[in-house]
């Protein structure tokens, strides 16, 4: 039974972070987006090992806390990955989890930390291998880059459907199944966000990608771009290089002195400028 390369009792499993100053070894986004249709194209020879498989790392990660993670990664270690459509599997339960919990996603940053190193052979060429850290950055650097086209993809339909109906009744139902879809489509934003900055502060993507981040976030200027601003900006935002962050606090008091945006986001925007003179006392809003 081939089973993951790494050793977790030789590892320091300690939530510390990294200094972020200094992150020339971390990894770029590369590639492109891990779609489901890579999937399919893969023959199993085991599928119910695999759906097994599956379902004992949704069980660990459903179990996953800050007082359990070592013992949980144990068990992870256990687990038998040995082929590229498993690892793509479980990348994908991975990175769903994560960024559906925000409040623990620095126990699946670090947890994705400790299996950068996981490599199985490709299938297309088993001389050749691939590895999680690969298969997991373009996850999540597919994740953000679809942030508004997945939303806005989700919403255009509701409100196809919702034009053609006629009766008060069903249309009061399809404006709560709108709303429901867009505070959906913002939690999984957010959830995305956060994920990245625990990349960050574990050192494994760069400061480079981050202000990229920050940068595509402004020009888009919409509710939710602007709350994952806010949200990326009051977790790591005393972390980046100052010049270019004094040019970012100045684009937002420009956003909030037009008003363009929504009271609440405007709260937000405010609260970021607040804390940026307060380095010392910067928190997740």
């Amino acid at each position: 039974m081939l089973r993951i390369n790494i050793l977790v009792t030789g590892l320091d499993l300690k939530m510390e972070k990294c200094n972020p100053e200094n992150q020339s070894s971390a990894p770029s986004f590369i590639g492109q987006a891990v779609q489901k249709q890579d999937m399919d194209k893969f023959h199993d020879p085991d599928p119910l090992k695999t759906e097994e498989l599956y379902a004992q790392m949704d069980d660990i990660l459903d179990r996953l806390t800050r007082t359990n993670f070592k013992k949980l990664m144990n068990e992870v270690t256990n687990l038998t990955i040995n082929t590229e459509a498993r690892l793509k599997g479980i990348v994908d339960i991975i990175y769903k989890k994560a960024i559906g919990h925000p409040a623990i996603s620095e126990l699946y940053a670090h947890m994705c930390r400790l299996l950068m190193g996981l490599n199985v052979p490709t299938t297309a060429n088993p001389g050749v291998t691939v590895n999680f850290r690969k298969l997991f950055l373009n996850r999540v650097h597919a994740g953000f880059e679809t942030i508004w086209r997945e939303n806005q993809d989700i919403l255009w339909e509701k409100q196809k459907e919702m034009d053609s109906i006629t009766k008060e009744e069903e249309c009061k139902k399809w404006q709560e199944e709108m709303e429901e879809a867009k505070e959906l489509g913002r939690m999984h934003s957010v959830g995305i966000i956060n994920l990245m900055c625990d990349f960050y502060n574990f050192k494994i993507i760069t400061k480079a990608i981050m202000h990229d981040c920050i940068k595509k976030l402004l020009n888009k200027q919409d509710d939710v771009s602007l709350e994952c601003l806010c949200t990326l900006l009051s977790t790591i935002g005393s972390n980046l290089d100052r010049p270019s962050m004094y040019r970012y606090y100045d684009q937002i008091g420009n956003i909030i002195k037009n008003r363009r945006v929504s009271p609440r986001i405007r709260g937000r925007l405010q609260s970021v400028l607040d804390l940026q003179k307060q380095p010392l006392r910067l928190r997740k809003l």
